[in-house]
């Protein structure tokens, strides 16, 4: 087994500085110099000690190594920006994504799955930019916060001051107007002064002035000389204001900043001076801007907020977008959000979560108007703030109101039963809406008016438009108005409904059990097949219901769609009636070719399940010979019940398909053992062969038949489920004497009652190694407690593999320090390991020793110092 030894000696090296008595730190670093800057350039998370000292001793290589490194925490970024080194410094403070943030998945939640569509992809990205931004703005501000400005190494020529003066970028400006350098914040205030609001504008010109005047008089100068700085007023007096300036702590800092974020909303107000000199500055400052639009309606500030929005509007107003995004807080003023929404109407109902419903009458319908009039829409009914009558009564087009009402919003399905009732028992009516012969693009009244007088109004101004993908217009119409219907009205529609509308009702959620019940008593067949298609959302009893009809397209259907139990997918597959009768309902090739379906693991098992037992010889043609069992007792179970339920015939033609090419592949034949046993049933005649096959199912089932066929290595064979119990015991006994195959203990560890026994065996076999790495089911195991970090020391070999699986559950185990375990095994290592000489030589052994973790420790021990020194 081959290990890289430099990536082991490095987390060991760690680990002796993180339990090692730290008296011995600096000993250990200059004794393990060599693993540990391994450590420095690849480690995710690195001991305060040893990035201390790094930097505190300004060892050259020792910061390269560390300036390398593309996998620190958050957290652990900050801690180096602290240290304020100008070396890494720069690094931190102009990264394109901030130390660490780009591998922040690693310690935070699962990675989720690709994200659909451009919608969806472009929300992830904007969520993506917000963590990034996030992490960057307090990255830098610590960096500035930590450096020395009397240091000539920040201004050495390629040095943070150089670098930044070159960046007109708003993520990289703005902690430099908190931090030491003069030349920094008088370059921010140039660039982004026009936008700044007053407050933080006068608190960075009050720390420009009293660290360098001549700065200061640059930046007036500067301001001066363009007419569109934006703060005209200050024109003469900037000494006196900046001297007077009140100082702004910090919360306030981030909170009055988001104000220049939303200004940078709308790209299409020109900067003066402020121009991009390239395109990464303008995506920085996009950056910000999506960054500033979030965190604007979550601020909490206790500063009068709206007092110095109003004052920053009447300075220089809010445009376009950034006027916008202030609607995004529900205390924004009236006057504030008026002014907003007659500038930009569809942003301000897509941002703002609430608004008048004058809003949504009023705008005119484009392509993209029903995207964001419709969730409005729901989110007032909802809330109780639009009265449902009124939306009925004004607002269009009726197809899509229809498709937002949320039914169990108050007074939302007392409106529309209002309007169901109008349309009464007739079918003359309803037909006029399933047929879109009424005034669809109109309001749900005239559309109600126009069906039962079969007149059209005059034009009507349309609200919002229709979904382009919307096959039938009506829908979504006749689904609300029919579930809010009267029972009268109900009763008298079901009869005459179009096959399509039963599958509408049939829906999850559309109408109540009671009323499918119905559908179902007086349709039949149609019906049936109409749940069935949604059979996902129908309840146990609706589903035991039309499995009792006997029907064969609606088993096919619940088949494919329904949440089964397995007895429920054996009677499919076997074809069993109601009056359990095998064979009596014909079984369709959809169910029988179920191998190629994507289901999830549970379902795939019972699927499997069900076909072993379905004794039906279409069901067992397509079954994959794969799935039939590792052992000879599953298959022989098969055929026994083919022969039951269909005589020896079956069997012959069930055998003879398995052992012939078909389609130009190969014959994928049963075991030739299996095919032998089968071979003398068939010859021995009906009665006596199916005894001699129930005799040798029985046989293969007993422990050592089971345990010498699971010895057999045959890597095409797949066994996800195993009837019946296995004989642990006898298999524990097996695996004690010789090592089950890596493919046969993961086949093993998956079953439900696998003993922690099993699991513990397990780890002191060659099935533990897989591609240089522990197998997945080691950390399976540790997750969920089943073995622990106890047991793979003292288990598992060689030890660099223990070690990386228990280093790798502790770094994804919120709690490892609290489990008793855990505990237990770090003071078993600090008892054996109490030199610096015992650390070295364990560092040392680690990547090549054959043996357990325990093993090595008390080897390193014996090797180490003869008189163990005394820990203080």
């Amino acid at each position: 087994m081959v290990f890289e030894s430099a990536s082991d000696r490095g987390a060991a090296a760690l680990v002796a500085l993180r339990w090692g008595d730290r008296a011995w730190a600096d000993e250990l670093m200059g004794r393990l110099r060599a693993p540990l800057l391994d450590a420095l350039a690849t480690a995710p998370m690195l001991p305060p000690t040893l990035v201390r000292a790094a930097v505190a001793g300004e060892d050259a290589e020792a910061l390269a190594a560390l300036g390398r490194n593309q996998t620190p925490t958050p957290a652990a970024a900050l801690a180096i920006a602290t240290l304020g080194s100008p070396a890494l410094g720069v690094r931190l403070y102009l990264a394109e994504f901030p130390f660490g943030s780009d591998v922040l998945g690693r310690f935070g939640p699962a990675t989720q799955p690709e994200p659909v569509g451009d919608r969806a992809r472009a929300q992830a990205r904007r969520t993506e930019i917000r963590r990034a931004v996030a992490n960057a703005l307090p990255l830098r501000g610590a960096v500035l916060a930590a450096a020395d400005p009397a240091d000539p190494r920040w201004r050495r020529p390629g040095g943070l001051v150089e670098r930044v003066l070159e960046t007109r970028a708003d993520d990289r400006l703005i902690p430099t107007l908190r931090g030491p350098f003069p030349e920094l914040i008088g370059h921010a205030l140039r660039v982004l002064g026009v936008d700044l609001p007053r407050p933080v504008l006068l608190d960075a010109a009050r720390r420009l002035l009293e660290s360098d005047g001549e700065s200061f008089d640059a930046f007036v100068r500067a301001a001066g000389m363009h007419a569109d700085f934006g703060h005209a007023d200050l024109a003469g007096r900037w000494h006196e204001a900046a001297a007077t300036a009140l100082p702004v702590n910090d919360a306030t800092f981030a909170d009055h900043l988001l104000l220049l974020g939303l200004r940078h909303l709308d790209k299409r107000v020109p900067r003066g001076e402020c121009k991009y000199t390239d395109d990464q500055d303008e995506d920085w400052n996009a950056d910000f801007a999506v960054y500033a639009l979030h965190a604007f309606a979550k601020v909490t500030a206790d500063v009068p907020l709206w007092d110095l929005v109003r004052a920053e509007h009447a300075r220089r107003p809010f445009t376009g977008p950034g006027l916008a995004a202030l609607t995004r807080r529900p205390d924004c003023p009236a006057d504030l959000a008026a002014q907003a929404y007659a500038e930009e109407p569809y942003r301000v109902l897509s941002l703002a979560p609430r608004v008048p419903l004058a809003w949504i009458t009023a705008l005119r319908s484009d392509r993209s108007s029903g995207m964001v009039v419709g969730p409005a829409l729901s989110r007032g009914l909802a809330e109780g703030r639009f009265d449902p009558a009124e939306v009925l009564a004004t607002v269009s087009p009726a197809v899509d109101v229809f498709a937002h009402l949320p039914l169990d919003a108050p007074g939302v399905r007392e409106a529309v039963t209002g309007l169901a009732a109008r349309l009464g028992a007739s079918p003359g009516p309803w037909e006029a809406i399933i047929q879109e012969r009424a005034w669809l693009f109109g309001t749900a009244r005239q559309l109600v008016d126009s069906a039962l007088t079969g007149r059209m109004p005059e034009h009507h101004p349309v609200t919002f438009a229709r979904t382009p993908h919307a096959a039938n217009r009506a829908e979504a119409v006749f689904q609300t108005l029919f579930a809010c219907a009267g029972p009268e009205a109900q009763d008298a529609l079901i009869p005459s409904l179009p096959e399509r509308h039963l599958e509408l009702l049939c829906m999850p959620g559309v109408v109540t059990e009671a009323v499918r019940a119905e559908i179902l008593a007086r349709r039949g067949s149609a019906a049936a097949v109409a749940m069935a298609t949604f059979a996902a959302g129908l309840s146990p009893a609706e589903t035991a219901a039309l499995l009792d009809r006997d029907e064969p397209e609606v088993n096919t259907l619940l088949y494919a769609r329904a949440p089964l139990t397995l007895e429920q997918r054996v009677r499919l597959t076997s074809g069993t009636d109601r009056h359990g009768r095998p064979r009596a309902v014909p079984v369709s090739e959809q169910v029988a070719a179920w191998g190629g379906r994507h289901t999830s693991p549970a379902e795939h098992h019972d699927r499997v399940a069900a076909a072993r037992q379905s004794g039906h010889p279409l069901v067992l043609r397509h079954f994959p010979w794969r799935l039939a069992g590792r052992t000879a007792g599953p298959q022989l179970a098969m055929l026994v019940r083919l022969w039951e339920y269909g005589g020896p015939d079956d069997v012959r033609e069930l055998l003879g398909c398995a052992t012939t090419p078909r389609c130009g592949h190969p014959a994928c034949p049963w075991p030739a053992g299996t095919q032998a046993v089968v071979r003398r049933a068939l010859a021995a005649g009906p009665a006596a062969g199916l005894d001699l096959l129930r005799r040798a199912a029985e046989e293969a089932v007993r422990p050592e038949v089971l345990i010498a066929e699971l010895r057999v290595a045959n890597p095409r064979v797949e066994h996800p489920v195993h009837p019946g119990p296995l004989p642990w015991p006898e298999i524990l006994r097996a695996q004690a004497e010789r090592s089950f195959d890596a493919d046969v203990i993961s086949f093993l560890l998956a079953k439900p009652d696998c003993p922690a026994e099993f699991y513990r065996a397990a780890l002191r076999s060659p099935a533990v190694f897989q591609a240089r790495a522990p197998a997945t089911w080691v950390a399976q195991g540790l997750a969920r407690g089943v073995i622990t970090v106890l047991d793979v020391a003292g288990a598992c070999t060689p030890a660099a593999l223990a070690f990386r699986a228990v280093t790798t559950h502790a770094r994804q185990s919120r709690h490892f320090l609290r489990t008793p375990q855990a505990r237990e095994l770090i003071r078993r290592v600090r008892t054996r390991l109490d030199n610096p000489d015992a650390w070295v030589v364990a560092v040392h052994l680690l990547p090549d020793f054959p043996g357990t973790l325990l093993e090595l420790v008390d080897i390193a021990a014996a090797s180490g110092s003869s008189e163990p020194r005394r820990r203080p």
